[in-house]
């Protein structure tokens, strides 16, 4: 649990409270509406890679060929068999973020993703997902005409290994 590893209450309080507020902004947009007002919002996508990195590479240029450029790509990678280090040299974008804990489970890493994150809007994705390239404008607009929203949400396209829509949800 990661607020095991938190030294004292103070901390685990700040932690906490941290935890919270991101993820009541993240899902009701209620919050900080000077930072929305001045067009200071900052995306974390946040991408966990455990064992699946066969699409993980297009998942991560997926976000950073976004058209909006105000936002951080946290990558945790909790492969016990991968390691995705190589990939992300590789890459080798300033937006990246990555941080390696093998055999960690789900929940404790996103506790540690919210905990590093510096956005205002927490936008979780899988390591298998990719995102629609105007996908961030386009929350950042809705966020901008709408500031009392409660939740956004995307449409959901399932594809095959090649993209082809198979199903729209």
């Amino acid at each position: 649990n990661s607020l095991k590893n938190l030294q004292n209450n103070s901390e685990r309080k700040k932690f906490t409270r941290k935890a919270i507020d991101k993820f009541h902004f993240s899902i009701t947009g209620a919050g900080d509406k000077e930072a929305l007002a001045a067009e200071e919002l900052l995306f974390s996508v946040c991408i966990f890679a455990y064992n699946r990195t066969k699409y993980l590479e297009e998942s991560i240029n997926s976000v950073l060929e976004q058209n909006f450029d105000k936002f951080e790509l946290i990558i945790y990678d909790g492969s016990p068999t991968e390691n995705i280090s190589e990939l992300i040299h590789l890459i080798n974008s300033d937006k990246i973020r990555y941080f390696r804990e093998e055999n960690n489970n789900a929940p404790d890493l996103q506790n540690k993703a919210i905990h590093r994150a510096k956005g205002k809007y927490l936008i979780w994705l899988a390591s298998d997902d990719i995102l629609n390239q105007e996908v961030l404008l386009y929350y950042q607009s809705i966020l901008k005409e709408n500031p009392k929203i409660d939740i956004i949400y995307g449409d959901l396209h399932i594809c095959d290994e090649h993209l082809i829509v198979k199903e729209e949800i």
